[in-house]
């Protein structure tokens, strides 16, 4: 029977050695990149914070949907 899904499907060891080939360009990497990258993480992180402080700051509603509404901006502060 064929697969309908849209996505293809990959063998289990065709797909551990698609890990293994991102492992290693990862490892490859230089200090500095991984440095500069774990920079702007944390920026980003910082950024959807901020948001979120902001957003939650001013709602005078419920403490359940002012979270949940500072958590949709939180993550909406990544992108």
């Amino acid at each position: 029977m064929r697969n309908k899904l849209s996505f293809d499907l990959q063998l289990s060891a065709r797909k551990a050695a698609i890990a293994e080939r991102i492992a290693a360009h990862k490892i490859a990497r230089s200090k500095v990149s991984v440095f500069l990258m774990a920079m702007s993480a944390g920026v980003f992180m910082a950024i959807g914070f901020t948001f979120y402080l902001s957003v939650i700051a001013d709602a005078p509603s419920s403490q359940a949907l002012t979270h949940l509404v500072g958590g949709l901006c939180f993550t909406l502060g990544f992108i």
